[in-house]
């Protein structure tokens, strides 16, 4: 195939190929080359504007220099990607400006008949911004068959000149075409029969950049599409071949017909299961990065990817049970999800499992999945591997040749086509016959580096010498033969005559006169012209990880460095203005990344850029200052430390004395919401509210007066957030140096504690306004129930004691008692509502004093002892005869052992026992226990028991459990800042345990 016709080929194909049609309508550039980069095979409409051409077919002709750096990254990434189609990152020269490096995705892709290609796709915006209209509208231009391309929502947006007429619709409405486009922008691709033509319909574009290219082509009605016609080999036709000898044609048998067909080749079996990537972003898109499983799966089923995965599982019905949906919606990684994978021109399904892992932005922003997949069916493979060999082979020979559009002969049925065959025997070659050269070798092999410098040396003084210098020398040097450095003193050597006076003192090449002084120089030094390499010192190669100067080379001189510019403040450099347009000026301060062939990584070199004057022609020098070497274990260098500036999370301002700001990291930006050009133009007082720059002053008054030489707590201040913002900040001054002339400030935003703050007080008001207006309706029930239940009490004991008269029923008796021990329990409680409500306003006054925990014990025993017996129930103590005081209020202490006490009677049965004892744990601190023999409590009945007001579920046991109420006990404990503790078991009853830790108590005079 002739560049011709693979650059009309690589047209349609950049539109039909779902490799390539992902990219065709794109804003970002993306370029096919020729692995020997002479040719740029297709590219989309930002590529073509961006490399200089008309359009693709126009840029598809253009031949590339060896000399061009585009074609030399080529030709070194053809050497270097795997055959896999895997994605390898690379910056690349000559598409972003001069001197600019621009990021790519570069990958091999293999195409039927052609073989082949290096794909380079851009990573981040480059070029002219155009919008997707002129793209599509540039995707049509200069193509030769008839085409149109129309926007996502059906609009005609432009079309070939050949589909002009044929096209002449305002959308595809307007035809009845909506069915057809939905198809496409769901499947990738849709076709229709329109009389004569058959229109295919091609989704073009990704993600917010979508469109539809139209092409027609003809049907053939004499021809089925599942049959093809049988071909004929024939033979040639050249004047010059004796008809005698001219082999006799054969037929080839239809590839449609099975018992015609060749027996296709056995399949290989597969070592390893196929790998490949996929991708989906936060929209739910579904991408894959695999050039080997598209071509397993075929492009029919690949093109209906790069979609919704919805609509995928809907198509193909990947996923019925909705597994991946599911697991995506969770956000984690997930692995070992299998899916029945579909293929082209089968029933038959490939077992795949699919791993993903979320991926994050840089604001933590969910941005989709990432993963991959495995094929493990290794025979399923090779099936399919020979499936597609023998489907291509077979096609190669099923199309007919391409008539001429111009031809009359289009409308006519087409003739078998012959084609030569190969003699059986050898036909020697007639003497009068002149045989065709050789074929010339596209891909000669590569001069070294001696012989490319030698001739590149040569090359420069034949062009100096044609334009002028030659009038300026003498006849001498006019008759001398121009020869590369290298081989000049062979040359003399060889000479069989005495060189001549003027012959006698040559010119000397750099490398023995410059080079040896450049040598001796410690800092490392790299002459360089037009993008090639002419000298580097041995301290440069040493600093770049190289062993000499043809190592580089080798590796492709100044295409294997990575220089940036660097962006300095306009006062520590003065660099002479740019000589043209992307020049960079001289004295301009860079960035050397390299790495060596060792793959160690290395720490950037920094440099600059001088423009010189180099074996009388102009050059560019690249000097280093100084090996940059990895910092070691406890240091930090320059670089790292300004990084680490950069990255903190505060603020950070220099200034002079005056206030001035000179530098600004990252962080202050965000604060003040300016740009750094724009902080460094203001002055310090400004970025505060007006009640806060007198502070501001003071402050730094008080650090050039020498008052102040140490960074102290810092103070809190206003400052302005943009133009009318204000944000509340913490800043803290220094001095860069003692007693230098610079100083800094620190940054921290108040604005999250100052809003906790504000929310605390507010819920502690509130809290508090609640415990108050509690503690007031409670004080005014108890004022009101107290005084009608104090008369029932003080009636029933009347009644009781029958001062008035004898009751006659013995029963009335019974039932005044009742009346008095329910008035006197609404009292108790009463009362305990009173004092939790004082404990919880604090409003309970306590007097922490020593006190001895023994003798209170012995006090509430005996009188809980008449208690005690009326229920049959046994007391006993065991007290600590050492016990150290305590510290708490006498009268809560009191009540809380009566408390516990008559809890523990209530719960024993009659019979058991109830053991108070006091003790020093472990931990030195004091512990009064209190245990019971009764039966044990549930989680339910201790819960009612400990939280005031709560009511305990009916159970067989209410009766006895129903009185226990440990609120205020527990309240009165930790009041008086000891620990409530209380367990219970199946058959040991139940233990409360009050701790007071030990502390200075006030002594007692």
């Amino acid at each position: 195939m002739n560049s011709a016709e693979t650059s009309a080929d690589f047209q349609l194909r950049g539109m039909t190929d779902p490799r390539l049609a992902v990219h065709a309508a794109s804003a970002m550039p993306a370029w096919l080359w020729s692995p020997d980069g002479a040719r740029i095979l297709w590219a989309n409409p930002v590529g073509v504007c961006i490399v200089g051409a008309t359009d693709a077919s126009a840029l598809a002709s253009r031949n590339f220099n060896l000399d061009d750096p585009r074609r030399q990254q080529v030709t070194q990434l053809a050497s270097r990607l795997p055959p896999s189609g895997a994605v390898q990152l690379e910056r690349m020269r000559g598409y972003a400006g001069l001197g600019s490096l621009l990021t790519c995705a570069c990958s091999r892709l293999d195409f039927p008949g052609v073989g082949s290609a290096i794909l380079v796709r851009a990573a981040e915006p480059a070029g002219r911004g155009m919008t997707l209209v002129e793209r599509l509208q540039q995707l049509v231009a200069g193509i030769d068959t008839p085409i149109a391309a129309f926007s996502h929502d059906g609009r005609f947006v432009a079309a070939s000149r050949k589909g002009r007429s044929l096209f002449d619709i305002g959308s595809l409405s307007e035809g009845g075409l909506d069915s057809l486009r939905d198809q496409a922008l769901r499947e990738g691709r849709a076709e229709t029969s329109i009389g004569l033509w058959r229109l295919v319909l091609q989704r073009v574009g990704g993600g917010g950049d979508i469109g539809l290219v139209a092409f027609l082509k003809k049907n053939d009605p004499d021809r089925s599409p599942d049959q093809a016609p049988a071909l004929t080999e024939p033979g040639p036709e050249s004047p010059r071949q004796n008809p005698e000898t001219a082999p006799p044609a054969r037929t080839v048998p239809s590839p449609a017909e099975p018992g015609n067909r060749p027996s296709p080749a056995p399949p290989t079996r597969r070592r390893h299961p196929l790998r490949f990537m996929w991708r989906m972003d936060a929209e739910g898109r579904f991408s894959i990065g695999s050039d080997e499983f598209t071509r397993t799966i075929g492009m029919r089923t690949a093109a209906g990817f790069g979609r919704l995965w919805s609509e995928i599982t809907d198509v193909f019905g990947l996923d019925p049970e909705g597994r991946i949906a599911r697991a995506v919606q969770t956000r984690n990684t997930w692995s070992g999800i299998t899916l029945l994978w579909p293929v082209d021109g089968s029933d038959a399904r490939l077992r795949v499992e699919l791993s993903g892992l979320p991926i994050y932005d840089r604001t933590r922003n969910f941005a989709g999945y990432r993963g991959f997949g495995v094929c493990r069916d290794r025979e399923g493979l090779a099936r399919l591997a020979a499936s597609r060999r023998n489907e291509f082979l077979f096609s190669e020979t099923s199309h007919p040749a391409p008539a001429d559009s111009d031809n009359s002969a289009d409308d006519k049925p087409s003739e078998p086509l012959q084609q030569p065959t190969e003699p059986d025997t050898p036909v020697e070659t007639p003497k009068n016959v002149l045989p065709f050269r050789p074929p010339v070798d596209l891909n000669p092999p590569p001069l070294t580096p001696v012989e490319n410098h030698a001739f590149n040396e040569l090359a420069r003084q034949l062009s100096a010498r044609l334009e002028g210098e030659p009038e300026a020398a003498g006849p001498e040097d006019d008759a001398e033969p121009p020869v590369a450095p290298e081989a000049s003193e062979a040359t003399r050597e060889q000479a069989d005559e005495p060189p001549s006076p003027a012959q006698s003192a040559p010119r000397q090449p750099p490398i023995a006169g410059e080079g040896l002084v450049l040598d001796l120089v410690p800092s490392g030094v790299m002459i360089h012209r037009a993008g090639r390499a002419l000298y580097a010192n041995p301290a440069f190669l040493a600093q770049v990880g190289y062993e000499n100067f043809e190592t580089l080379q080798e590796a492709g001189g100044l295409d294997a460095l990575l220089v940036e510019a660097r962006m300095v403040e306009t006062d520590m450099v003065e660099a002479d203005p740019p000589d043209a347009v992307g020049t960079p000026p001289t004295g301009s301060p860079v960035t050397v990344l390299v790495t060596p062939p060792s793959g160690a990584p290395q720490q950037p070199l920094a440099a600059r850029l001088f423009a010189i004057s180099w074996d009388g022609e102009p050059a560019h020098a690249l000097i280093c200052g100084g090996a940059s070497a990895p910092s070691r274990v406890g240091q930090a260098t320059a670089e790292e430390l300004a990084t680490i500036v950069d990255g903190a999370a505060e603020g950070l301002l220099m200034f002079d004395d005056g206030g001035n700001i000179t530098a600004c990291n990252q962080s202050a930006e965000a604060l003040f919401g300016l740009s750094g050009d724009t902080l460094t133009q203001r002055n310090l007082a400004d970025l505060f509210a007006p009640e806060s720059q007198g502070a501001v002053r003071d402050y730094l008054k008080s650090l050039t007066d020498g008052e102040a030489n140490l960074p102290d707590h810092g103070r809190e201040v206003v400052g302005r957030m943009g133009e009318d913002g204000l944000i509340p900040l913490s800043m803290t001054m220094g001095r860069t140096q003692l007693a230098g002339p610079n100083f800094f400030a620190a940054f921290r935003d108040l604005s999250q504690s100052k809003k906790a703050e504000t929310e605390l007080s507010q819920a502690r008001r509130q809290a508090e306004r609640a415990a108050n207006a509690k503690a007031d309706v409670l004080a005014r029930i108890s004022h009101e129930i107290r005084t009608p239940l104090n008369s029932i009490i003080g009636f029933a004991e009347v009644m009781i004691d029958e001062k008035f008269g004898s009751l006659e029923n013995e029963r009335y008796v019974e039932y005044m008692k009742d009346i008095r021990a329910s008035g006197e329990r609404i009292i108790t409680f009463i009362d305990d509502l009173l004092d939790l409500s004082r404990i919880e306003t604090g409003k309970l006054d306590l007097a922490f004093v020593n006190q001895n925990l023994n003798d209170i014990v012995e006090q509430c025993v005996a009188v809980m002892q008449p208690q005690a017996n009326r229920e049959r129930i046994i007391i006993r103590t065991s007290l600590a005869h050492t016990l150290p005081p305590i510290v708490a209020d006498a009268q809560a202490l009191r009540q809380i052992t009566l408390n516990l006490i008559g809890n523990s009677i209530h719960l024993a049965n009659a019979g058991g026992q109830v053991i108070v004892s006091t003790a020093v744990n472990d931990f030195g601190d004091v512990a009064l226990r209190v245990r019971d023999s009764g039966h044990s409590l549930s989680e339910d009945e201790l819960a009612a028991a400990t939280e005031p007001f709560r009511t305990p579920p009916p159970s067989d046991q209410a009766s006895k459990s129903a009185g226990v109420s440990l609120s205020l006990t527990k309240a009165l404990v930790e009041a008086n800042r000891a620990q409530f503790h209380i367990k219970t078991g199946p058959h040991s009853g139940t233990l409360i345990e009050v701790v007071f830790a030990q502390a200075d108590a006030p002594s007692q005079d």
